[in-house]
């Protein structure tokens, strides 16, 4: 299949295609998965805090309501992207664990 969309010289690493699809990688004329799939509806501590606030927005109160700045808008939006809520939690000191069960209540 990468042969025929133009990637002449692919080598197939071990797991082939299933690894190509269960990172989430794009396919031709397949609508892109995640790449950061939600495991059930729970929140963790590797996720990134963007995707977070993105797919469960009634969580941005108890990321202000901990101390952490609104990460929807101007440079903090980026670093919301690049950092998970282990990173956020403890950047702010926030114990991790009182963090991800207070998301986790948000979102129910």
């Amino acid at each position: 299949m990468l042969k025929a969309n133009g990637f002449e010289s692919v080598r197939v690493l071990a797991g082939g295609m299933t690894a190509w699809n269960e990172a989430g990688l794009p396919l031709p004329g397949k609508e892109p998965k995640s790449f950061l799939p939600m495991r059930g509806h729970e929140i963790t501590a590797d996720m990134k805090v963007s995707e977070v606030v993105t797919k469960h927005p009634e969580t941005i109160d108890v990321f202000l309501g901990k101390g952490c700045p609104d990460m929807r808008k101007g440079p903090v939006k980026l670093m919301a992207r690049m950092m998970s809520v282990k990173g956020a939690a403890r950047m702010h000191r926030i114990p991790i664990d009182q963090l991800i069960r207070d998301l986790n209540a948000a979102i129910k």
